[in-house]
């Protein structure tokens, strides 16, 4: 921990990206913190010692990182990075190697944010899923099976108003869903929530099944509930 204290592992250039990856086996590796900087690089610390595990140089060729999530498919953990370029990467965790191509998402425009999901059983399969938003003001829903090292769209949603005016959103949270007490009053979320804020200084909120509603087999539009 004292070495990752003003530890500069992406050569001085601005850090724009951190994810957590918190382990709960005692006989795996420790926790890991990914890093994300302006110099296109990917690192990844153990928490325990601070040490630099691994780096990626030129993750987005010559674009910025601006976002990364960690992500657990199956048994292996992944790092979903998303560049100044509109391209959306996956890595694995253990030593940053790339899985899949590169896909240039969000019509080009830079990716902003990504938050992970809860998993989703259908058809006797475990589709792991995430959400990542753009500056093009759409958020889209990916979804992915241990056996696949590319994620695929499952939904795209164009954020709007409801007088159709675009939302600029600036940051992504995701809630698991489920039931829960709040007030003393249950409240049942299903399948989660997916909540964004944006450039004025709004919180939205978004339900899963309204994305995958307003998807209709192609681009839809939805404004927050």
């Amino acid at each position: 921990r004292e070495r990752l204290r003003g530890s500069k592992p992406h050569g001085g250039a601005s850090v724009t990206a951190l994810a957590m990856d918190r382990t709960e086996d005692e006989e795996a590796l420790s926790d890991s913190l990914v890093s994300g900087g302006v110099d296109s690089s990917i690192a990844v610390h153990d928490m325990a010692t601070g040490a630099l595990l691994v780096q990626r140089h030129n993750a987005h060729g010559v674009s910025s990182v601006l976002c990364c999530a960690v992500l657990a498919v199956g048994r292996e953990k992944r790092v979903v990075s998303g560049g100044q370029d509109g391209t959306l990467r996956s890595w694995r965790l253990a030593d940053l190697q790339p899985l899949g191509e590169a896909q240039k998402v969000h019509d080009g425009w830079p990716i902003l944010c990504v938050a992970v999901c809860r998993p989703l059983d259908r058809e006797g399969r475990t589709h792991h899923r995430f959400v990542t938003s753009g500056q093009d003001a759409c958020v889209i829903l990916w979804e992915l099976s241990s056996a696949e090292a590319t994620p695929r769209p499952a939904a795209k949603v164009q954020c709007t108003s409801a007088e159709g005016r675009s939302y600029r959103l600036t940051s992504l949270a995701w809630h698991r869903g489920g039931e829960h007490t709040a007030g003393g009053v249950d409240v049942a979320w299903g399948e989660g929530r997916c909540f964004a804020g944006d450039v004025d200084g709004r919180i939205l909120v978004w339900p899963l099944e309204d994305m995958y509603g307003a998807q209709g087999g192609g681009q839809g539009s939805l404004a927050p509930g």
